[in-house]
């Protein structure tokens, strides 16, 4: 939502409020089971992300273990409504490095609630 109140005068600069950051994308329990239902092994992260409807919030340094060579990228959907304004699900992806479009191995799903 955009800021629509009129910017002030302080002294010699023009300030205006600067809006709150966006939060993590809002989705009812019943849909966060139904993204998470689509992310299967093979799926490219563009359309992990796509399903999501979120970019990553974290991305760990690549891990080579075993010829294998992986990451995880973290993504944090908002549950509502929610009992409290910080009711959220993480889910954590593990991604082949190896694979073109970096392909889904594992995820990792907590409800967290702070």
């Amino acid at each position: 939502m955009q800021d629509r109140s009129p910017p002030s005068f302080n002294g010699s600069a023009l300030t205006r409020a600067i809006p709150p950051p966006p939060r993590p994308e809002s989705a009812p329990p019943d849909r966060v089971g139904q993204l998470l239902a689509r992310l299967q092994p093979g799926l490219p992260r563009t359309e992990v992300e796509r399903t999501l409807g979120a970019a990553a919030v974290r991305i760990s340094p690549v891990n080579v273990r075993d010829n294998k060579v992986t990451y995880t990228a973290t993504y944090e959907l908002a549950i509502q409504p929610a009992a409290r304004d910080s009711d959220y699900v993480v889910v954590t992806i593990e991604y082949d490095a190896t694979q073109p479009g970096h392909t889904l191995l594992s995820v990792q799903v907590v409800l967290s609630a702070t």
